[in-house]
């Protein structure tokens, strides 16, 4: 399961969906992204380093139900 997320330039993180399947995430992340003008980047499992302005695919908080 995946959460996406939006980190602006000073790296503050919104979180647009939480629990999300690979597709789903990926998905809603492409589109969030054109929405915003902004990059995106899969981020599961990567030490995320300062990066703004992207909206981020990470492992998600939330398990399985």
């Amino acid at each position: 399961m995946y959460d996406v997320l939006y980190r602006d330039p000073r790296h503050a993180e919104r979180l647009i969906a939480g629990g999300l399947d690979r597709e789903a995430a990926c998905a809603l992340a492409r589109s969030e992204a054109e929405k915003l003008h902004v990059g995106r980047m899969f981020a599961a499992g990567s030490d995320l380093e300062p990066v703004g302005d992207m909206v981020l695919i990470v492992e998600s908080t939330q398990r399985a139900a």
